[in-house]
């Protein structure tokens, strides 16, 4: 499976932030030199390119033919140059690039509007993307009831739907029954949901994380998806989306994931249907911890939605080892895709953000590639009491082509939800955009 076109280096500097778009190897480029001076690699004379905000080029050169003052003949040189978009031409011992300057990344803020689930009698959370009813103007989502159970992995999927974003939300219940087959993977529980339109289809599509009988046991979990003509329903079991592939024998830790997939979302990005879920693996020695990295599917078939889909070759894209700058050793659920501000557009495109949540911290943010598959770690957000928060898609399915004004989230223990039980209610968060705070590290996506 091809990853489709990838966003190249961002990395900061004194004037901000650069986005390498390419990088040649013997070749020169033909920008007007405005400094040179003597450097011992490409990626650093990449590095000075980026924190001059003068720079729209460089050229490194590994054996400097001539002396030129700043560097000796033989040496190597870092050239400096002016932006002249696509001027490489081929030269031995040379490799150079072209950045754009852009001042500063941003992050999501969610600031809460008003309630817009609550229910007395159990808890809910896990609420799926809110999406637009193309037909009706209608808007939609669901989310987990519980059931009274403080933990939703047993739980069901209930849909609401209103006129407007801001409300009244009217109950609709349950939209889907647990499976009546005690082989399902959603025969004992329903959870984290996510919901789209899709217009060619003309169908409804409904992913969601389910559990079957001998989780009590083993503690896995896989990824399914149902279909319907109708946001009302009824829907049909479509399949599954992913499973988990490991075994008792195997004690679930030979893959990353070997003991279950979950908390997945379905999005739209470069305009490639896909899917990223969470997968996770027993450690290795210890019996009763976990360790879950993300990983992508796609559709065997890429103009629909509809299973069988196939892993993608170079899962997991993200490790929870901390080699990428964050670590939660249990994962990184319900993970979103969206645009970021106007302020980020780098060559005509605004940058992909990643928001997740943590499955022991805040939520984590990301900048990601366009396809989605190379995500780079920005900071860790507190959005409390928006916990587990989704977007509100304007125009196009969850991704890297509508737009997002607010956030679903999770709410507990504040004036609105709060009881004796610390019941969950879904609250509207308003999404605005502030400048990075902070030190950032360098990006590399």
């Amino acid at each position: 499976m091809k990853a489709g076109v990838l966003l190249a280096a961002l990395t900061t500097g004194s004037s901000g932030f650069c986005n390498i778009t390419d990088v040649r190897q013997s070749a020169n480029h033909g920008g007007r030199n405005y400094l040179h001076f003597s450097s011992t690699s490409a990626k650093d004379c990449q590095q000075r390119c980026c924190a001059d905000s003068r720079c729209g080029a460089f050229t490194w050169t590994s054996y400097q033919p001539h002396d030129t003052g700043m560097c000796p003949q033989g040496g190597s040189c870092c050239w400096l140059k002016s932006a002249k978009p696509g001027a490489f031409v081929s030269k031995d011992n040379c490799t150079s690039g072209e950045v754009h300057q852009f001042s500063r990344l941003m992050s999501p803020r969610l600031t809460k509007v008003n309630l817009v689930a609550y229910d007395p009698t159990g808890n809910l959370r896990d609420p799926s993307a809110m999406i637009r009813d193309p037909k009706t103007g209608r808007w939609h989502f669901w989310v987990v009831w519980s059931g009274g159970a403080h933990g939703g992995w047993g739980g069901y999927l209930h849909h609401y739907s209103a006129d407007a974003i801001e409300g009244s939300w009217t109950n609709h219940g349950r939209a889907m029954n647990h499976s009546a087959d005690p082989e399902a993977f959603d025969y004992r529980g329903m959870f984290s949901p996510s919901a789209l339109y899709d217009e060619q289809a003309d169908a409804w599509y409904l992913f969601y994380s389910g559990i079957g009988s001998n989780t009590t046991g083993n503690h896995i979990s896989a990824q399914l998806v149902a279909s319907s003509r109708s946001p009302d329903g009824p829907w049909t079991r479509a399949g599954l989306v992913t499973y988990p592939t490991g075994t008792v024998d195997q004690g679930f830790n030979l893959t990353w994931n070997g003991r279950r997939t979950d908390s997945g979302r379905a999005m739209k990005l470069n305009g490639q249907r896909g899917y990223w879920t969470k997968g996770c693996r027993t450690k290795l020695n210890v019996s009763a911890a976990h360790t879950c990295s993300e990983g992508a599917y796609f559709p065997d078939e890429p103009r629909f939605w509809d299973p069988p889909y196939s892993e993608w070759s170079s899962n997991p894209i993200f490790k929870a080892d901390g080699s990428s700058g964050y670590k939660d050793g249990e994962g990184y659920e319900n993970c979103e895709f969206f645009k970021g501000p106007p302020e980020e557009v780098v060559d005509g495109q605004r940058l992909l953000h990643v928001l997740c949540k943590g499955h022991h911290t805040a939520a984590p943010h990301f900048v990601s590639d366009k396809a989605g598959l190379r995500w780079s770690f920005v900071e860790m957000l507190r959005t409390d009491p928006a916990k587990e928060p989704t977007p509100v898609y304007h125009g196009a399915v969850p991704g890297d082509e509508a737009e997002v004004s607010h956030f679903l989230a999770r709410q507990e223990g504040d004036d609105e939800c709060a009881s004796p039980t610390k019941r969950y209610c879904i609250g509207l968060y308003k999404l605005d955009w502030v400048p990075q705070s902070g030190q950032l590290a360098s990006l590399v996506v």
